[in-house]
């Protein structure tokens, strides 16, 4: 039997394992700790710590689930690959890592599991092995390894106060010293979620395979920066930490929203769909409502799961083509493209599918939070902007004809449908399942009309100008302005992040970096011991001459003496 099917299989029985437990711990209101203790460095403790608690269970099933799904999809999207079985232990290696960050509350388990993240991630996105991938892994490899940093720091910091383990921070608070460790944890949480300045990597990691990109993006790696502030949640006390964070979340979202609104190439708009949202997230972190993000971040992992899947199956069946100009027509596939409408709609929080659940809870705790209409109205612009490049994505890949083609394969596969099926499922039903389990306590909440409907008439109002740019072609008089460069460029985070002397410094990068600091660096010795190596081999082949060679060389230095 197929190594992906057994895998898939296994993975969709761990999560429900995962499920029934978390399932029971909500219930019974518990929280088990298994700590393992290996000793002890400098008077610091080492103890393995495993935490489980209904946040870590639900979200390990959910990952699970995820996995499953694209391990079963994975059966006819690499077939004929001659390393799928280094692909499917990377995949794995993946999730365990991730298991790993999930499940551990000691800051030297957490970073293991950071680290394998990070490796594995770069590992997977220059699996096909060109040039582009590898710029991609090293973008994506680099990036993180700033959030590393910022962990090593902060477990450096926590070796003063004599254990690694987070759940002692609350009774640390009171001491000034551990907001630094909230910093450095902070700094890790940004890199990770790709907030600006590091959002470049985000986009270039979709070098790996697509079943990759659905794991990645979706309740992975992108997330692990949110659940770990979710679960230190420090820089709740601190005025200072969180308006830092909302700031950095703002500008991300609008970043990321303008940008796909531009893009053409179709994975690159779901990446930046996945920068936005984790800039929701980020935003309603900043406001300390840790429990709405969380449920954002569930909702979230499921519906682009699945709308990278379609997508997915849209790139393998056009041959590799990933332009909008290059595809279209997936209405002619009717599961690929059900699944592809439900994960757009709760992407744009249609009602009582699983993104409304969460943003529509959003919208009515920012205004009774006493944030402002202000809050309201900022986050209001970014759901308008999710709805304009949701239906710009749909619009292209499921109604618009294809300019050019080469060679399509529109034939549907059995396990490409059922993973579809599967998460289209959840995508429905299960943000109301999680608003139940979640948020079960009596609440009344009173809020005005304009409040309760404020995310329907953006939805609403999102459709009408997406479809008014469509109707009068605006959208493609506007494509070739000033501002698709300006978006193209993601606010020129790509160029800051690669090598800008290069981009910006090009004459004095050629005259100093490859110019004379090579002749007389690097490349002038190489030449200077070619040269040297020439004369030793020349004397070496001519005995007599060395002989003759060695005794001038004597004379000279015993008449130089004496």
């Amino acid at each position: 039997m197929n190594v992906f099917i057994i895998t898939g299989v296994v993975l969709m029985g761990g999560f429900f394992v995962c499920f029934f437990l978390c399932l029971y711990v909500l219930s019974s209101d518990v929280c088990i700790l298994l700590e393992y203790s290996l000793g002890e460095f400098v008077g610091s403790g080492l103890d393995f710590i495993i935490v489980i608690d209904w946040m870590s269970v639900m979200f390990m099933s959910l990952v699970l689930l995820i996995s499953s799904c694209v391990f079963l999809y994975s059966v006819e999207y690499m077939d004929g690959d001659l390393y799928s079985s280094r692909f499917c232990l990377l995949v794995l290696l993946f999730v365990f890592s991730m298991g790993l960050l999930i499940f551990s509350c000691n800051l030297v388990s957490i970073l293991l599991g950071w680290d394998g993240l990070g490796l594995v991630s770069y590992a997977l996105v220059i699996y096909y092995q060109n040039v582009r991938s590898l710029n991609a892994g090293m973008i994506t490899v680099l990036s993180n390894r700033i959030g590393d940093v910022g962990l090593l720091m902060a477990i450096v910091w926590m070796f003063g106060f004599g254990n690694w383990n987070f759940l002692i921070y609350v009774d640390l608070l009171s001491d000034a010293n551990i907001g630094l460790v909230g910093l450095f944890v902070l700094l890790g949480g940004l890199t990770s979620s790709a907030q600006i300045p590091f959002s470049a990597w985000l986009p270039a990691a979709m070098a790996a395979p697509t079943p990759v990109s659905a794991l990645v993006h979706s309740s992975t790696l992108v997330t692990a920066g949110v659940y770990l502030l979710i679960r230190f949640g420090l820089y709740y006390t601190y005025d200072f930490f969180s308006w830092v964070l909302v700031g950095i979340s703002v500008v991300t979202m609008f970043m990321a929203g303008f940008c796909a609104l531009w893009e053409m190439d179709m994975s690159s708009v779901v990446a930046l769909s996945t920068l936005s949202q984790l800039g929701f997230m980020m935003f309603i972190l900043g406001f300390g409502l840790w429990g709405v993000a969380f449920f954002h971040l569930l909702t979230h992992a499921l519906f682009k799961s699945l709308l990278f899947l379609c997508v997915g199956y849209m790139i393998h069946g056009y041959g590799g083509e990933q332009d909008f100009r290059g595809v279209g027509g997936l209405v002619g596939s009717p599961i690929i493209s059900s699944g592809m409408n439900i994960s757009l709609l709760a992407l744009m929080g249609f009602p009582f599918l699983a993104g409304f659940y969460s943003k529509d809870l959003i919208i009515e705790f920012i205004y009774m939070g006493s944030f402002g209409y202000l809050m309201v109205i900022i986050f209001g612009f970014g759901l308008g902007l999710t709805v304009m490049y949701g239906f710009r994505l749909g619009y292209l890949g499921l109604w618009s004809d294809c300019l050019y083609s080469v060679g399509v394969n529109v034939g549907e596969g059995f396990m490409m449908e059922f993973s579809v099926l599967i998460l289209s499922m959840f995508s429905v039903f299960f943000g109301s399942f999680l608003m139940w389990w979640l948020f079960w306590f009596p609440c009344l909440v009173y809020v005005n009309l304009f409040v309760s409907l404020f995310g329907v008439m953006l939805l609403l109002i999102g459709f009408f100008i997406c479809w008014f740019l469509f109707f009068f072609n605006w959208w493609s008089m506007y494509s070739v302005s000033v501002f698709d460069y300006y978006g193209g460029s993601m606010w020129f985070v790509v160029d800051l992040s690669g090598n800008y002397l290069c981009s910006f410094l090009d004459e004095k990068y050629s005259n100093h970096e490859v110019g004379w600091s090579e002749v007389i660096g690097g490349w002038g010795l190489r030449s200077f011991f070619w040269v040297l190596m020439q004369w030793l081999e020349l004397l070496w082949d001519n005995v007599l001459g060395m002989y003759l060679f060695f005794m001038v060389i004597w004379v000279l230095v015993v008449a130089i003496i004496f």
